[in-house]
C-alpha cells in the first residue's frame, strides 16, 4: 500500500499554485495589454487557490476522503482474493 505524506486533491492544488507562480512572474516581464490582462486575472485565482489551499478543514476532508478510498480498495482487494 502506497502512503503518501498529502491527499492527491490537496497535492494537485500545491502543483497548480507553484505553476501560476512561474507564470506570474513570466507575465510580470511582459508590457502587452493581453499580457497585462491575463496577469490580473491570473492573480485573482492564485488568491483563491492559495485562500483554498490553506484551509484546514480541506486537509482534514482531503485525508478522510482519501482513508475511505483507502478502505475500500482494500475491502476490494480482500473480496477477489477470496
Amino acid at each position: 500500500m502506497q502512503v503518501d505524506s498529502k491527499p492527491e486533491e490537496l497535492d494537485s492544488m500545491d502543483r497548480e499554485i507553484i505553476r501560476l507562480k512561474i507564470e506570474q512572474e513570466a507575465l510580470k516581464k511582459e508590457s502587452d495589454a493581453g499580457s497585462k490582462s491575463r496577469l490580473l486575472t491570473l492573480e485573482k485565482e492564485l488568491a483563491e487557490l492559495e485562500k483554498r489551499s490553506a484551509r484546514p478543514d480541506l486537509a482534514l476532508e482531503c485525508g478522510e476522503k482519501q482513508a475511505v478510498e483507502r478502505a475500500e480498495a482494500e475491502e476490494r482487494t480482500r473480496r477477489l482474493a477470496h
